[in-house]
């Protein structure tokens, strides 16, 4: 818990900077967190940035959520194209892609992003978080 809390005075002053407010915008500060703890930093640090993207560009709360999370990793994702092309949740979604394409790489990312987006949505939607 202390390494988290130590993560987020950055991730919110990354918010800040695109003027988007962690207050009114509390599913997005916590993917960001989710991401660092997940990922990398460059990813989480990634995150602000196009999730204001793409609240500016009209999106919803959710579509520019998962779509930022998709961006941030800017298709490096190494150890989770590992597990796209081993384990049949990944490989059976991801049939219709060549193998390693960007657009393969996309959707695996997508993918696993969306599902981990979900779960977050369900934990903070049970404990009155968002509504």
């Amino acid at each position: 818990m202390l390494r988290i809390k130590s993560r987020l005075p950055r991730l919110t002053n990354l918010f800040q900077r695109q003027n988007i407010d962690i207050n009114k915008h509390k599913t997005a500060f916590v993917n960001s967190v989710d991401l660092w703890n997940q990922a990398a930093p460059r990813v989480s640090d990634n995150f602000p940035k196009f999730y204001a993207a793409n609240v500016r560009e009209g999106l919803s709360a959710d579509n520019a959520i998962r779509k930022a999370r998709v961006d941030s990793f800017n298709l490096k994702a190494r150890g989770l194209f590992n597990i796209c092309i081993r384990e049949k949740y990944y490989i059976n979604r991801l049939l219709n892609y060549p193998k390693y394409s960007r657009q393969w790489k996309r959707k695996c990312i997508d993918i696993d992003q969306n599902r981990r987006r979900l779960a977050i949505n369900k934990v903070l939607l049970k404990r009155e978080v968002i509504n």
